[in-house]
């Protein structure tokens, strides 16, 4: 079979009644993880700051009064307030949409290495071998523990994740010139990944280079300005409003400050405080190749055969220039966090798969099976991840109870990095202490007639925020005497995040000059 015919065949292939069967079990079986994780852990999908803030942005789309802060792209708050919509829940909607694309991102996975394995001309004598490959790969997706993850928390990830996926799809499909909607459908999708998460931005260079090699004669089609615009319209209205915000996007620290020294540092000071790590970024952003969480070390080694076949081909540009962008960026900025490799995640192991289909005869029986225990055996490794992040959930549900049963209810605390959390499950006035300084600190305490308490991390924030004004607020309400200071401990005698249970010293409220004594209240520092 000729290369024409190859390429001719390959949307008969995916649209076939076994090719549907496998993307719709592929999708079952990933949304049945997703949903049997959900039910065991009862997790909501918010932790940190960044899911809170995400449902935030949802609430205020659905209730089309946008009043900010925003921080990130609006992508996911729209989908997520779309989806929301059927559901009658923002909490839910929002982690609904990543629950969804993220099993849906199997399938796009398959897909696509369905049509890499038919441009490479593999499978042809065998197209239900060509489908086990695609399978494998889409198990691997489903079944990964930051992918997993990331599908059941209320973030963009995985939504920007799946846009990115499937414009690379829908540009593979393209080189069929008889079907003019893939190219807009391509741009579009793009288009969406970069509203979602920025990081996509960078795939304009790989996705763009591909096109230009592959698909030449179609540059002064309708089809190729149709996408033009979309991408545009789609993109500009994104950095206009992003422009207007409190972190407009042109002045983004991870952009302004993105240097390739930092692939080989350690030690980084930004905005988001000092950090020291004990593996540079070159090493530390290589993680979705080898790290259990992400993909059983013993696969990366199918990545070679798999490189090796498509060292000719025009699909590694799109592939491997998708890897290396994300890669490269990563490791320039002055900040690292593991699930930022997800990024470039899905073309690593669609290359895996080529690889797979591509090894010998004799390696060829023994290779599947080796794949499916591979992914048994990072289940541990899942496991244990997924704990992690349960875990975190926990000590902020802990600490937001622990207050409830301290504390008046409706009382001031002013905390740093649980603020949200408490804004969400508890009935307390929470301030963070990140946006404040000592001038807006003593009015706070002046002008309420009720104690201010504050709940912090201390260590954190002498170690990470040493200098910087987090320390200096801090500080101001620490040191200036008199004041009141709980001193905490866990149960089981262990000084622990979040914690507090014994120990009280009570001195003198600090005054608040200028009014009568009557008017003067305390702080209350819970440490």
């Amino acid at each position: 079979m000729n290369a024409a015919a190859g390429r001719a065949s390959s949307a008969r292939r995916l649209l076939s009644r076994p090719a549907w069967q496998d993307m719709l079990g592929l999708f079952l079986f990933a949304l049945c993880v997703r949903l049997l994780v959900i039910a065991l852990t009862r997790f909501d999908g918010l932790y940190g700051q960044d899911a809170f803030a995400y449902l935030d942005y949802t609430q205020q789309i659905l209730k089309l009064h946008l009043v900010g802060p925003f921080y990130w792209p609006l992508g996911y708050p729209i989908l997520a307030a779309i989806v929301s919509l059927p559901v009658g829940n923002a909490d839910l909607g929002a982690q609904a949409a990543s629950i969804l694309f993220g099993s849906a991102l199997s399938v796009l996975v398959y897909a696509l290495i369905t049509e890499v394995l038919a441009a490479e001309n593999m499978g042809q004598e065998r197209p239900e071998g060509a489908r086990v490959f695609a399978l494998l790969g889409g198990l691997i997706i489903a079944m990964s523990g930051q992918v997993i993850e990331s599908s059941i928390v209320i973030m963009s990830d995985i939504p920007g994740l799946f846009w990115a996926t499937l414009s690379a799809y829908a540009l593979i499909r393209t080189r069929n010139s008889n079907q003019w909607f893939p190219l807009p459908l391509s741009a579009a999708s793009l288009a969406f990944a970069i509203i979602t998460r920025w990081v996509y931005a960078g795939l304009i260079l790989p996705y763009g280079i591909y096109f230009l090699v592959q698909h030449r004669a179609l540059i002064r089609s309708a089809r190729v300005a149709c996408a033009i615009a979309l991408f545009l319209v789609i993109v500009l209205w994104q950095v206009t409003f992003s422009q207007s915000t409190a972190a407009p996007v042109l002045q983004q620290s991870w952009l302004v400050e993105w240097n390739p020294l930092n692939a080989g540092r350690t030690v980084f000071d930004n905005p988001d405080g000092h950090f020291e790590y004990p593996s540079p970024p070159l090493i530390f952003d290589a993680g979705p190749f080898f790290q259990p969480f992400y993909l059983f070390p013993l696969l990366a080694l199918l990545i070679f055969p798999g490189a090796w076949k498509l060292r000719r081909s025009r699909e590694l540009v799109l592939l491997g220039g998708w890897i290396l962008t994300d890669y490269i960026y990563l490791i320039g900025i002055p900040y690292e966090n593991f699930r930022f490799g997800l990024a470039f995640f899905p073309p690593i192991v669609i290359v895996l798969a080529i690889g797979c289909a591509a090894l010998p005869r004799p390696l060829l029986r023994p290779a599947v099976p080796l794949v499916l225990l591979s992914i048994l055996a990072s289940l541990p490794f899942v496991y244990n991840g997924l704990g992690s992040l349960l875990q975190l959930k926990s000590d902020e549900l802990a600490a937001a109870q622990y207050l409830q049963r301290s504390l008046p209810s409706g009382a001031p605390v002013v905390t740093f990095s649980l603020t949200l959390t408490l804004q969400h499950y508890t009935g307390f006035h929470a301030i963070e202490l990140a946006d404040q300084s000592p001038s807006t600190l003593r009015a706070l305490a002046c002008s309420s007639r009720q104690r201010i308490f504050v709940f912090v991390q201390v260590d954190n924030i002498e170690k990470q925020w040493a200098g910087k004004d987090l320390q200096l607020n801090f500080d101001w309400l620490r040191d200036p005497r008199p004041c009141s200071i709980l001193y905490g401990c866990s149960p089981n005698g262990r000084k622990c995040t979040y914690s507090p249970c014994a120990g009280r010293n009570m001195a003198e409220p600090i005054r608040c000059t200028g009014q009568p004594s009557t008017l003067s209240m305390g702080v209350s520092i819970l440490v």
